[in-house]
């Protein structure tokens, strides 16, 4: 069985570096609500602070893997943001969906 480290092993130069780049983007593009907050540089206690409720809620919060769409546009939006919900279909274009 070959390891991820074997198969970039046998990859030339310039397309194992395509392929790590590429690999840091996707990481880059997905975070967890904490590694958000901590790369706009606030604390949870700041964001408690904006959201009107306790540091133990904002930490319970970011633990959380199920919460309401209210709950999460509140959150990014004490952060500074906007919350956007895109429909992704084959062959379609996206779809991008408003909160009602």
């Amino acid at each position: 069985m070959s390891t991820l480290q074997d198969k970039l092993a046998k990859l030339s130069p310039e397309r194992r570096e395509r392929v790590l780049a590429r690999g840091q983007e996707l990481i880059a593009e997905e975070m967890t609500l904490r590694e958000l907050r901590l790369a706009l540089d606030i604390t949870q206690e700041q964001l408690a602070d904006l959201l009107e409720t306790g540091q133990h809620g904002i930490s319970r919060l970011e633990r959380r893997n199920d919460m309401k769409l209210s709950t999460l546009e509140n959150y990014v939006s004490a952060l500074g943001g906007e919350l956007k919900i895109v429909a992704s279909f084959p062959d379609r274009d996206d779809i991008a969906l408003r909160i009602a």
